[in-house]
C-alpha cells in the first residue's frame, strides 16, 4: 500500500500551518530566539551539553524548520561516515608508523652494527618484534 499521499498531505498541511504562523519575520525571529535560548539553557545546565555543543547548528536548524526523518537519516549517515573516515585515518597512521618502525629496524638489523636491544630503544619496538623481522 502506498502511504506517500497521506505523508505528502500531512507535510503540506504542516508547511501551510508553519507559513501561516510565521508569515512575518517577527514571529519567526521570536521562535528562533526561543530555540536558541532553550539550547543555551540546556548547555549551561549540563543537559546534553556535549551533544548540543558539538551539534549546535544542526539542532538549531532541525528545531527551526520542519523535522524530516529522511533528512535526519541522511545527516546521521554523513556524520557516521565522517566518524568512520576519521577512525580509518587514525588507524592508517598508526599502521603506517608501525610499518616505518619495522622498516628502520630491518635496515638497522642488516647493518649488524647494533644489537636488537639497541634497535628496540631507537624504534620503540620490542626485542621479540625485531628478532622476528
Amino acid at each position: 500500500m502506498d502511504n506517500s499521499l497521506p505523508q505528502k498531505s500531512e507535510r503540506q498541511y504542516k508547511d501551510t500551518l508553519f507559513r501561516t504562523l510565521f508569515s512575518d519575520d517577527k514571529n519567526f525571529l521570536e521562535l528562533y530566539n526561543a530555540i536558541v535560548a532553550a539550547i543555551d539553557l540546556c548547555i549551561s545546565t549540563n543537559i546534553l551539553s556535549e551533544f548540543l555543543t558539538k551539534h549546535y547548528q544542526g539542532v538549531l536548524k532541525m528545531l527551526s524548520w520542519e523535522y524530516d526523518a529522511d533528512t535526519e537519516r541522511r545527516v546521521l549517515r554523513e556524520e557516521a561516515l565522517e566518524e568512520g573516515l576519521q577512525q580509518g585515518r587514525q588507524q592508517g597512521k598508526q599502521e603506517g608508523l608501525q610499518e616505518a618502525k619495522q622498516n628502520v629496524a630491518k635496515e638497522l638489523k642488516k647493518s649488524v652494527i647494533m644489537t636488537s636491544e639497541e634497535i628496540a630503544k631507537i624504534t620503540g619496538l620490542s626485542v621479540q618484534e625485531i628478532d622476528s623481522l
